[in-house]
């Protein structure tokens, strides 16, 4: 996720015009390079691209994976992404050291990043918890906010942080 963090903020100071000599933070690129009131960087954009509004990396693929997740839980058991993701491996070999991080850990993870995984125990499957998608999309779209509000409070504390260690 560090990769894609540094490459998203190469991207932002890009847009943005700055360069890295010019030290800008995270939520100051992500808040640059937001159309609203108070940028105009952004009036060329028709309207169907103009709120759109710029993320943390992390929190994008939070979601994108929840999205994808329900709209899996809501096909039919036979399809193939269904049977993939409720399917186990019985063959092979595993390589030495730690297995790599599969769909369903991190889907656990993201529900619990999104404070969600009270309400999966509660409902013992995912496909009760996603049964109605515009209730589902409004849920993980409102956790997300939450998510994205708290990283900026972190980042911002954290560089104020460091600027009073500076001192």
């Amino acid at each position: 996720m560090n990769k894609l963090e540094g490459t998203q903020y190469r991207f932002l100071r890009t847009i943005a015009g700055k360069t890295w000599r010019d030290h800008p933070s995270s939520v100051q690129l992500l808040r640059q390079t937001t159309k609203d009131m108070y940028n105009n960087n952004f009036d060329w954009a028709n309207d169907t691209n103009r709120g759109i509004s710029i993320t943390a990396i992390e929190t994008y693929c939070r979601l994108a994976r929840l999205r994808y997740a329900g709209h899996i839980a809501r096909m039919s058991k036979s399809r193939i992404p269904n049977i993939v993701l409720h399917g186990e491996v019985g063959e092979g070999f595993r390589r030495p050291g730690r297995p790599k991080k599969s769909f369903r850990e991190g889907l656990r993870n993201d529900l619990k990043a999104f404070q969600l995984w009270p309400k999966y125990i509660a409902q013992k499957k995912i496909d009760r918890l996603v049964e109605d998608r515009k209730e589902w999309r409004k849920t993980i779209n409102s956790a997300a906010q939450k998510i994205q509000e708290q990283w900026e409070q972190t980042k911002i504390d954290t560089s104020n942080e460091r600027k009073q260690a500076k001192k």
